[in-house]
């Protein structure tokens, strides 16, 4: 993995990130022993994953049930390293009734696992659509001493509703981290289960995240130093908006994951850079306009990948003129790689600021990576803005407003 930046962009890194400096950060929040980096090297953890996956790999249908950074990540996972297996999955990641009920009912409870996630275990929307599941085994006529054989939980390990209803139920339970907040758990049991039973190698994808080549190597230490000075500074120079444009469709799914975890790190305190998700080449046709002629407030992040899964070549000999400049060797992944080029040689006349990240692959030891640097990103930028990277107080507030009005609701005789 390669950073580098526009010729607009200033050389000067600034005072090096390193561990050091990460490490007090992790220590000013009380996650020093436990954190998303700890976590990637924790073996016990995919024992635990496995365990579950032998008890559970019979099944055929896999219903990821989980709000925000409980289902975004496993869902990016998924999309990003494809399906290797025949298990079909589905994401309830919205208490919307009209997701809910026909996903449900396209779902099997004997060849379906229900995996409910919630680190605090007590998210509203989470344990309404488990309550909508178990009301749909007992209509399958399942009795609650079964229902171990059809529900997985994943929560944090102190008290809540999903650790009451394991003990109660005597439902298999895998443990979230203490100190690993939603955003930032797609590398825990929250992600990790999903995709074992989908057929990535586990292993790599965690070997990949463990290398910390931007914390250890002083190339890797400029470069992640430069990127954050860079959007920090930028910040005060109206700079506000961050792109990420990879131009990987495979990736679309990781700007999903991206904006999540930019926007609840680092929009607080009216401070904050607000994440734009594009997709090269195809929102060229859409965005680009924008990016190109529109107010100078953004910073873009593109990611180019070398050696895409596919070469798609366009033929030899063209079966109509018109098909002329298209022939002779050339493919798809090619013109990609031109478009690319062509934005960047265009914003760099536009004197519009970016950094393209060069993946060589896209392999789960790549993926890895990439989450971690921009994991390391995200709290770097976050410590440099005076923020805590690591809590999401805007959020709760409505959560506890939504939560009330709900349960002021009558029940029905």
């Amino acid at each position: 993995m390669e950073i580098t930046f526009s010729p607009h962009v200033s050389s000067d890194p600034g005072p090096l990130l390193g561990p050091s400096k990460l490490q007090r950060i992790f220590q000013e929040h009380g996650l020093a022993q436990e954190n998303f980096i700890t976590a990637h090297s924790n073996a016990a953890v995919l024992e635990d994953v496995e365990r579950v996956y032998q008890t559970f790999s019979h099944k055929k249908i896999f219903v990821h049930i989980g709000m925000g950074g409980s289902s975004i990540g496993p869902r990016m996972l998924l999309d990003v390293l494809g399906l290797q297996t025949s298990v079909r999955f589905h994401f309830l990641d919205n208490s919307d009734p009209d997701l809910v009920v026909p996903t449900l009912m396209a779902c099997p409870p004997e060849k379906t696992l229900f995996y409910v996630v919630s680190k605090s275990g007590q998210t509203t929307e989470t344990l309404a659509i488990l309550s909508v599941v178990l009301e749909k085994l007992k209509a399958h006529h399942i009795p609650q001493s079964k229902w171990r054989d059809h529900v997985v939980l994943c929560t944090g390990p102190k008290s809540g509703a999903l650790n009451a209803m394991a003990q109660d139920f005597d439902l298999e339970t895998l443990t979230i981290p203490l100190g690993v907040g939603g955003r930032f758990s797609a590398l825990t049991p929250v992600g990790l289960l999903p995709a074992r039973f989908a057929g990535p190698d586990l292993k790599n994808l965690l070997r990949g995240a463990e290398r910390l080549g931007f914390l250890e190597e002083e190339k890797g230490q400029r470069d992640l130093s430069r990127l954050t000075k860079t959007l920090v500074q930028g910040l005060d120079l109206g700079y506000g908006q961050t792109v990420l444009m990879p131009y990987c469709k495979r990736l679309e799914s990781f700007n999903d994951w991206f904006v999540q975890l930019w926007a609840e790190s680092l929009g607080k305190e009216g401070k904050g850079l607000t994440p734009i998700a594009a997709i090269g080449a195809a929102h060229e046709h859409s965005q680009m306009q924008l990016f190109m002629e529109g107010p100078r407030d953004k910073f873009f992040i593109f990611i180019r990948l070398k050696n895409p899964l596919y070469r798609a070549p366009l033929g030899e000999s063209p079966d109509h003129p018109s098909l002329k400049a298209f022939a002779a060797g050339k493919d798809l992944a090619g013109l990609i790689t031109c478009q690319l080029r062509g934005t960047l040689k265009a914003m760099d006349e536009a004197r519009i600021p970016y950094a393209l990240i060069t993946l060589d692959r896209l392999r789960e030891e790549e993926l890895g990576g990439l989450m971690t640097l921009f994991g390391l990103l995200t709290v770097f930028v976050g410590k440099a803005l005076g923020l805590n990277p690591f809590d999401q107080p805007g959020v709760e507030l409505g959560k506890r407003y939504a939560s009330k009005l709900f349960e002021a609701i009558p029940a029905k005789a």
